[in-house]
Parts: C-alpha cells; sequence; structure tokens
C-alpha cells in the first residue's frame, strides 16, 4: 500500500503522459482506491444501467412526470418508485425486481438511448 503513489504515479506518465500534481489528483481521487475497494466500478456502471432503465420506463409510464417534476411535485415519480420498486425491498434479485418493474430483463439499450440522446447530434 505503501507503494501506491508512486506506482499510480508512474502508470500514469507511461499510459497517460501525465503526472498527477498530488496524490488527491492520482491514487486518492477515489476513497475506494485507497483502501484497495476496486469492485465499486462495476457496481457502478451497473447501477447507472439500471436507473436509466427505470427512468426510461418510469416516463413511459408517466408521460406528465417531466411537467410535474418541473413544478416541483415529485409525488407521481415516488409513487411510481414505491409501487414498482421499494416495494418488492429484498424479496428479489436485482434481475428479477428490474424485469418486474421495467417489464423487460436489465439491458444496456436504455443507457444507450438515453446517452445518444443527451451526447450525440441528432441526425
Amino acid at each position: 500500500m505503501a507503494d501506491l503513489p508512486e506506482a499510480w504515479n508512474e502508470a500514469a506518465q507511461t499510459r497517460l503522459g501525465l503526472k498527477p500534481a498530488s496524490d488527491v489528483e492520482g491514487c486518492l481521487q477515489d476513497i475506494h482506491w485507497a483502501v484497495g475497494q476496486f469492485g465499486y466500478f462495476p457496481a457502478y456502471a451497473l447501477g447507472s444501467l439500471i436507473a436509466m432503465q427505470l427512468w426510461e420506463k418510469l416516463r413511459s409510464d408517466r408521460g406528465e412526470l417531466d411537467t410535474e417534476i418541473a413544478r416541483g411535485d415529485f409525488s407521481g415519480m415516488y409513487g411510481w418508485l414505491r409501487e414498482r420498486v421499494h416495494a418488492a425491498g429484498a424479496r428479489m434479485t436485482v434481475q428479477e425486481l428490474i424485469k418486474e418493474a421495467t417489464d423487460r430483463p436489465l439491458s444496456a439499450a436504455p443507457a444507450l438511448r438515453y446517452l445518444e440522446a443527451k451526447y450525440l447530434e441528432p441526425r
């Protein structure tokens, strides 16, 4: 663990041509790295995929969602989440919950649609 800052900086220089100005910009930029918990990153990616699939279904089910949110009314969104997600608690696996909540298995398609709409120019 004591060798981490030096190893990090050397790898950053070799692979990216960059040398962090401090450990805060290097090996300590994420709290999980400092304690060796590298397995969190796939969980973040999966969480994002799940969130985008839930968001797509929520917007599909609640046609007025954007208007509700714009006026500060989150009750419809919270109600949908309580009914479709929170009520399940820990009774289901993540895969079962996503399929139950969104009517289809976990997929990258909603995330791709979201990212394309957000970051790519219209064709």
